[in-house]
């Protein structure tokens, strides 16, 4: 194992018997304003922008646009912005029409519409930490990642890692979050349910 490996997974097991706003809160702690969120505004994305505005209110929120948005996604970055004040980060990527599933112009088409844009943004954002309110049942790929693990010398962090898709509607529901029930990513498919790429591809170091 290497130095970095080791670095995640030590923070990994200190993170696991945590909830969510105590994941955020350690990372906090620990790096300060090192620590920027990635958003697409998706179906329950305010459960981590309530969180995290909670934990650290300037805290850096990044989202990579791409031109496909529906009008219900721009509506909620807006609203999201107003509610929280967030310090919104917004990064465009190319506009692109969007190739069949399983090929190999439509693996492309995801590198260059999410892949490459986060990767440029977190090399000008330079954080030490990432977090993103990803969940172990939405794809298949994610069932099994840690809650902390090395990313291209970041530290990605899944505070909700845990939580189950209902969870995070239920917690909406509860705290009057509006949810985003037109959301469409391009790079996951026509049914939504492929695996971006951005969580799965090596990233660079």
């Amino acid at each position: 194992m290497t130095e970095s490996e080791s670095f995640a997974t030590a923070f990994d097991r200190q993170l696991e018997p945590l909830d969510a706003t105590g994941r955020i809160r350690r990372m906090v702690q620990e790096f300060g304003r090192d620590v920027i969120l990635t958003t697409s505004f998706g179906p329950t994305a305010g459960v981590m922008l309530k969180l995290v505005s909670e934990v650290l209110p300037e805290m850096r929120v990044v989202s990579i646009v791409h031109g496909h948005e529906t009008e219900r996604t721009r509506e909620l970055m807006e609203l999201y912005t107003r509610r929280y004040r967030l310090n919104l980060r917004v990064y465009q990527a190319p506009r692109l029409p969007v190739p069949e599933v399983d090929t190999p112009e439509f693996a492309h088409f995801q590198r260059v519409v999410k892949f490459d844009p986060l990767q440029q943004a977190l090399k000008a954002e330079a954080p030490k930490v990432w977090l993103s309110g990803i969940m172990r049942e939405e794809t298949v790929e994610r069932r099994y990642f840690p809650f902390a693990r090395m990313r291209g010398g970041i530290l990605a962090v899944y505070p909700m890692l845990d939580w189950t898709p209902m969870q995070a509607i239920d917690y909406c529901i509860a705290h009057k979050l509006p949810m985003n029930e037109d959301y469409y990513d391009p790079s996951k498919g026509p049914r939504q349910d492929q695996e971006c790429g951005i969580h799965t591809r090596a990233m660079e170091g």
